[in-house]
């Protein structure tokens, strides 16, 4: 396969990959507004579908990025494929029924603050290298930082984020630190979603 139809196929993937994440975020917001069960498998499932969509792209960062910075290039990979790898399980362990919220939850943060840290480590070396567009590094590294907040989430702030996202939580009382760090993962999340397009639509362009 020649790099031009690599390419090509890497950009449709992070580019379907947007959608996906689009449909996942309108599921989300349903499976809050509404409090029926449908709608939070399908958030679950399409969320996964959306991360593994982004993994030819990670690959393709490697390639592109393994002859200057080998180690950098191959940390970033396994970083970012095993915090996506370890949200896929534990969503979709999630759906079967197969492992309690609040035990999701940790894993899933904790996955998302690998992927984040995995993707600051690429765009670090892309910012070195000026092989992608200037502000879609320093989208991918705000995008990164934040995610990479998810492990915070996951060691300290389990407990305050299960009672947010079940409508237990008591605003008055709520730990600041754990909503400040929330908000800024849900803001990293956004801009992933924004990347993925932003970055798809510049591999198609090519």
């Amino acid at each position: 396969m020649s790099l031009a139809v690599s390419s090509y196929l890497v950009g449709w993937s992070s580019l379907l990959s947007g959608f996906v994440f689009i449909i996942s975020l309108v599921f989300l917001t349903l499976m809050f507004s509404t409090k029926t069960s449908p709608w939070g498998p399908l958030n679950d499932v399409s969320y996964v579908m959306a991360l593994l969509l982004i993994v030819p792209a990670l690959f393709g960062f490697y390639r592109a990025l393994n002859a200057t910075r080998p180690a950098a290039a191959a940390i970033a990979l396994i970083l970012s494929v095993s915090g996506i790898l370890i949200i896929s399980i534990t969503q979709i362990r999630l759906v079967l029924n197969h492992i309690a919220f609040k035990s999701n939850l940790k894993q899933g943060s904790f996955g998302s603050g690998l992927q984040g840290i995995g993707f600051v480590l690429f765009h670090l070396v892309h910012l070195q290298t000026a092989t992608i567009p200037e502000g879609l590094v320093w989208l991918g590294l705000i995008s990164g930082a934040l995610l990479a907040l998810g492990i915070p989430t996951s060691l300290f702030y389990v407990d305050e984020e299960l009672e947010i996202l079940t409508g237990k939580a008591d605003w008055k009382k709520v730990n600041k630190m754990a909503v400040v760090v929330m908000s800024l993962t849900f803001i990293g999340q956004i801009g992933l979603f924004a990347w993925v397009i932003w970055y798809g639509m510049h591999l198609i362009s090519l």
